[in-house]
């Protein structure tokens, strides 16, 4: 379970990353503390869309519905296989839990 969520937060991390890649920096950003409060501007809006707040149509262009796409696939899958690890991990404490009483 552990695995899927480092693997989760590392694709937020990417596909943050590609959408900082993707489009220009804004005007006033002249400091690295201003250029990391952007980024993780970006790395939020990453998160949010992993749960379903889509974007605006008017702010994405090109490559970007590309990125959009495919964030959004490979975070849902990640997604399902995390919460199917979560569901077999408690499925078989409940097993085991179930044999220790039949043994009684």
């Amino acid at each position: 379970m552990v695995y899927f969520l480092t693997i989760l937060l590392f694709i937020v991390f990417t596909f943050g990353l590609l959408n900082r890649i993707s489009e220009k920096v804004p005007n006033g950003i002249n400091t690295w503390d201003q250029y990391f409060s952007y980024f993780i501007t970006l790395l939020g809006g990453e998160y949010q869309q992993m749960f379903g707040e889509n974007p605006s149509p008017d702010d994405m262009k090109g490559i970007k519905w590309m990125l959009y796409f495919m964030s959004s696939m490979v975070m849902n899958v990640v997604a399902l296989n995390l919460l199917i690890a979560v569901i077999s991990e408690t499925y078989g404490k409940v097993q085991d839990t179930y044999e220790a009483v039949e043994c009684k």
